[in-house]
């Protein structure tokens, strides 16, 4: 049975096959905003039935062309294909973000090791530095492999960090990965397939509770994660650079990570993530990670 583009296009379908629908279902903003439309352009009356009101079709042809101009590819969803979800939006209903998630995932990331993806070998000692990188296209089907065993892998939350990270990263690493924030659902397997090749992961973000939340992303699938906690890394470090609004604004944020730390089972990535998070209790304040450039 084909599948709606979504709740407008159904409805829209059972006006149009019944010539009725009761108003009741007509509940969010934008199916409102639609049937308005139809109300003021005449091809629909609301009027009043029962102990509700119901909307009753005055031009079937009317309301097929306003269907038509909504939704261009039909009101059944399209057979994906190859095309990338934003695309499907625009067929569909003229609005990539119909597709609220995309179906890959960009990532940027410079290092001293091979990197394979599909048929091709990438030595990014050759293609990457501290002012150049690459970036790379994942899906769900399309991951990257290192050649070599025992790898060190450190995700890096911020730019400046990411670019200037030799200056600022005392641990030895071979492959660095710009997040930009928070990570998609596509680079957290791509993390989780390298923690069970056996390679170390490290986690380098800000020091506060929308950082220290997204490393527990990280440890729910790759229970041997680290976070990455220099030893410069003190309560008087965090009181003399820290800053308290970074903290202030991340309510729901420390709600969530309470919640998250509880069921972390027990590692040694748990037991890091406990000691930063009594540091920023006992200074009232969170730390960015261009405080140790």
């Amino acid at each position: 049975m084909s599948e709606f583009v979504d709740t407008n296009a159904r409805l829209l379908s059972v006006l149009l096959k019944e010539k009725s629908l009761s108003a009741s279902f007509v509940k969010s903003k934008a199916t409102k905003a639609v049937f308005s439309t139809l109300e003021q352009t005449g091809v629909v009356q609301k009027k009043r039935k029962g102990a509700g009101n119901q909307y009753q079709l005055l031009s079937a042809s009317n309301l097929e062309v306003f269907i038509n101009s909504c939704y261009p590819s039909g009101i059944y969803k399209l057979d994906k294909g190859d095309a990338p979800r934003r695309v499907l939006g625009i067929l569909e209903s003229q609005n990539s973000k119909s597709h609220s998630k995309l179906d890959f995932a960009i990532i940027t990331l410079r290092g001293n090791l091979f990197i394979q993806q599909d048929d091709r070998t990438y030595d990014l000692a050759q293609l990457t530095s501290e002012n150049t990188f690459i970036s790379f296209k994942l899906t769900d089907k399309v991951h990257l492999k290192i050649q070599k065993k025992n790898r060190t892998i450190v995700t890096v939350e911020n730019p400046t960090a990411f670019t200037e990270l030799e200056s600022m990263m005392q641990t030895p690493w071979d492959l660095a990965i710009y997040t930009g924030g928070k990570m998609s659902d596509i680079l957290l397997q791509q993390l989780s397939n390298w923690d069970r090749d056996g390679h170390k992961l490290v986690h380098f973000g800000d020091y506060d509770y929308v950082g220290l939340l997204e490393f527990t992303r990280v440890l729910h699938l790759c229970p041997k994660a680290e976070l990455y906690v220099p030893s410069k890394l003190t309560e008087g470090l965090i009181q003399k650079y820290g800053n308290s609004l970074l903290l202030e604004k991340q309510v729901s944020a420390h709600q969530t990570l309470i919640k998250s730390l509880e069921n972390l089972p027990e590692s040694v990535g748990r037991d890091q993530l406990s000691g930063v998070y009594k540091l920023l209790q006992e200074s009232s304040k969170g730390l960015e990670q261009e405080s140790f450039y």
